[in-house]
């Protein structure tokens, strides 16, 4: 009797010359070498009804178990990309929570980096005939048609070969592992496979690593590795590109004695500079260092197993760069900037690490974000630094500045105004908590006390709530002092919050939504001293009677350094409350000189710090008075405050409560105060600039 063809659909590609097919009438899935295909033809629900058709066949098909397939595959790899490994298997993990299976890793090899396709009407064994399809149109049973919404477009149409942008709230979660590559479900698969390639070309061209034998030595860790995949977004909230990264376990690294803090550059800081560009009028520039990490390189023996989808029995990685992850890599980044930019001419400044100063020309990074500003009369010497640095480094241009951690910068050189917003960043916060929809709020929070939950609240809602906290508090700490004092309140309520903390929280972040357009502004010309600091306090408004104190640094109208904080210890008058409050105004105060000074800029006033409390001035101005207190500490800041004054360090001046800008660090405001609260802050609504 003749061999009978069986029509079956490819489910997917295994190795070469091996396939996956499900055949319908059986209902079975095999595993089959050597089979021929009609690509002209696609499936349909009725073709399952079909019976097989008598046929005698140019070749038997081989079915495969499953142990063959294994054996094709693993030889599929190493010869596609491992060419002094053929014959050997892949090595499976050793990490027994590891989520990548051997199907997984083969697949993924294949598919970041196929083998070529052979010549077209060519196949491997000679005794293949060619034929039209996979069976002879007179007798396999007619398929339906191709769908019109799936043909081939006419060429003559014109096809449209970019895709439709996309926006934050549109893209898919992202991967969370390479098994998810391996499947059809996720829209932008192909897109993180590509991600991957560049991954590794990357870390190919940066000689990053050797593959080697594993090192025998037991004393000797070697590390594993994680595929970590993101998205990246613009100012306005579309995609820009997919991100792929292999990253060390660092946090199973063997912890040791060495060094590894690295500073990275204050908020505070960047703010105070954007000031400055728009007062000089300085040009503001920006480049981003690729793969920055990687130009660092490890001074010491570092292993890591190979990446899940690329493992090769018996070999692992000898890291010569500091990888992503490793606990030392932001330290060696930090010390490989820095010795550049000296070795530029630029001089480190002892307050911010990672500000650099040169004649007419200030540098700050942040990590791979650098930003440098230059006078005119420096632009032909800002321009050779950049060509300088491009030298060391491979360097991305953006131009003029315009984003910055999940800042957006706009400027107005003609008025000198310069807007700093975090519309894209709130908008996305917002969505994470599905706040899009709720109606506008005007307030950060109620004026009514938040009161400790007397229940339990679950680990769940505790994750969820400080979660919630911790995306407000990012832009209070940024962007946003407005909300900066509810921010704190609700932090109080971090490890038990109950359902009126909830309700609180997704209040906050309705307000920064609503009013997610309010921007920073600093001006030349704000009509304000150039440089002005306050500071108050609130007396016993915590439960345990602890006081509430804050203060501002506000710098050509716009404020560049706040706090909205707890004190931490118990005072028993409001003007030692006030005192306390001035003493941490006062010291921030002294370290905001220094800075400017090394940076190169000297207000042409006297910096003052404002208060409402007119008993505390008095105390610190006047001649012989005396101040009764029982508590130590508070007596040592009252004369170290009387100290400096006196010496002409810190100046004291009186301003009416509703003058007082750093009242709305003290406390919950309603509406009408809050609203002062935001002008005296000198932030305003910038959605007509944004399109």
């Amino acid at each position: 009797m003749n061999p009978r063809v069986e029509v079956g659909f490819l489910v997917r590609y295994m190795a070469s010359n091996v396939w996956k097919i499900w055949f319908p009438q059986s209902g079975k899935v095999r595993f089959i070498r050597d089979a021929v295909f009609d690509e002209s033809r696609k499936y349909s629900p009725e073709f399952a009804h079909y019976q097989p058709i008598p046929l005698p066949l140019i070749k038997e098909p081989q079915e495969l178990d499953r142990t063959e397939v294994q054996k094709a595959m693993q030889t599929s790899i190493t010869t596609g990309i491992m060419p002094e490994e053929t014959g050997q298997g892949v090595e499976e993990t050793e990490d027994h929570n590891c989520l990548f299976s051997q199907k997984t890793v083969s697949s993924l090899a294949q598919r970041v980096f196929p083998t070529p396709e052979p010549a077209p009407n060519q196949h491997n064994n000679e005794t293949y005939q060619e034929v039209p399809g996979a069976f002879p149109d007179e007798i396999l049973p007619p398929l339906p048609p191709t769908p019109p919404d799936e043909e081939a477009p006419d060429p003559g149409q014109g096809v449209e070969t970019d895709p439709e942008p996309v926006v934050r709230d549109q893209a898919p979660e992202a991967i969370e592992c390479i098994e998810q590559t391996d499947t059809d479900h996720h829209q932008r698969e192909e897109g993180f496979l590509a991600a991957i390639r560049k991954e590794l070309d990357s870390l190919a061209q940066k000689e990053t690593y050797d593959v080697v034998e594993r090192p025998k030595d037991r004393g000797k860790q070697i590390l594993p590795l994680l595929w970590v995949f993101a998205y990246k977004f613009d100012q306005d909230g579309y995609l820009l590109k997919l991100k792929a990264r292999i990253c060390v376990r660092g946090d199973l690294e063997t912890i040791s004695s060495e060094e590894k803090r690295a500073a990275t550059l204050a908020a505070r800081t960047a703010r105070m500079i954007f000031a400055l560009v728009v007062a000089f009028d300085l040009d503001l520039r920006q480049r981003d260092a690729v793969t920055a990490f990687l130009n660092s390189k490890l001074n010491k023996e570092t292993y890591t197993r190979m990446p899940e989808g690329f493992e090769s029995p018996g070999k692992c990685w000898k890291l010569h760069r500091a990888l992503y992850g490793l606990r030392i890599s932001p330290r060696l980044w930090q010390q490989e900037a820095a010795g550049v930019l000296q070795k530029l001419g630029l001089r480190q400044v002892p307050e911010d690490p990672c500000v650099f100063v040169g004649e007419g020309i200030l540098v700050f990074f942040y990590v791979d974000d650098i930003l440098i500003a230059s006078h005119r009369s420096a632009r032909e010497r800002a321009q050779k630094l950049e060509r300088d640095l491009e030298d060391h480094w491979e360097l991305t241009d953006h131009g003029d500045a315009g984003w910055f951690l999940n800042i957006r910068i706009i400027r107005d050189r003609k008025q000198r105004k310069l807007w700093l917003c975090q519309d894209s960043y709130i908008t996305s916060v917002a969505m994470r908590y599905n706040l899009t929809k709720r109606a506008p709020v005007f307030t950060p929070l109620p004026v009514e006390e938040l009161k400790p939950y007397e229940g339990i609240a679950t680990p769940r809602e505790i994750h969820l709530y400080q979660q919630k906290v911790g995306s407000g508090g990012y832009a209070t700490t940024i962007t946003r002092p407005d909300a900066a004092k509810a921010m704190a309140k609700l932090a109080q309520f971090l490890t038990n919050p109950g359902p009126q903390h909830h309700h609180a929280a997704d209040r906050a972040l309705s307000y920064l939504y609503t009013t997610r357009y309010l921007a920073i502004e600093y001006c030349q010309n704000s009509g304000l001293e150039s440089v002005r600091l306050a500071s108050d306090a609130s007396y016993g408004d915590h439960e345990d009677r602890k006081s509430s104190a804050g203060y501002i640094y506000q710098v050509y109208g716009g404020p560049v350094d706040w706090k909205a904080t707890k004190q931490r210890t118990v005072t028993t008058s409001t003007t030692e409350a006030e005192l306390l409050g001035l003493s941490d105004a006062g010291k921030h105060l002294q370290w905001w000189r220094r800075l400017l000074g090394h940076v190169g800029f000297i207000p042409s006033h006297i910096i003052t710090i404002q208060c409402d409390n007119e008993r505390a001035i008095g105390l610190l101005q006047g001649d012989d008075v005396v101040f009764d207190t029982k508590l130590r500490h508070v007596d040592i800041h009252h004369h170290w405050l009387r100290q400096e004054v006196r010496a002409g360090r810190i100046a004291i001046r009186w301003t009416p409560t509703a003058s007082m800008v750093a009242d709305g660090l003290t406390k919950v405001l309603p509406r009408q105060k809050h609203d002062n609260f935001v002008r005296l802050l000198n932030m305003v609504d910038i959605s007509h600039l944004i399109d």
